[in-house]
């Protein structure tokens, strides 16, 4: 596991996070996708996580089983409780 004290640590939580929202964004509105790279810029991670998940959930957006293993590893990492977003966003999973 990355150590939080190491500048890699942010670093690899910086790829991660954008990667994933630019993977799970191309429907979203440009104000939607401009909020995420705000918080991802201002290292805000696990805020533009929770963002990005609320917005899948809010917009009703299908998500791979594979994204869904991303997000769910991402909050694993950052320490998110994963209770409030499991349910709904499994609904939203279809498979590979």
């Amino acid at each position: 596991m990355l150590n939080p004290y190491d500048k890699s640590y942010y670093e690899s939580l910086e790829k991660k996070t954008s990667n994933l929202a630019n993977l799970l964004t191309r429907g979203f509105s440009n104000n939607e996708r401009k909020l995420l790279n705000e918080f991802i810029e201002a290292g805000e991670f696990g805020l533009a996580l929770e963002t990005l998940v609320a917005q899948i959930i809010g917009n009703r957006a299908q998500v791979s089983k594979s994204n869904t293993k991303r997000i769910l590893h991402l909050y694993e990492i950052m320490e998110l409780d994963t209770d409030p977003i499991l349910e709904p966003l499994q609904k939203l999973t279809k498979n590979d």
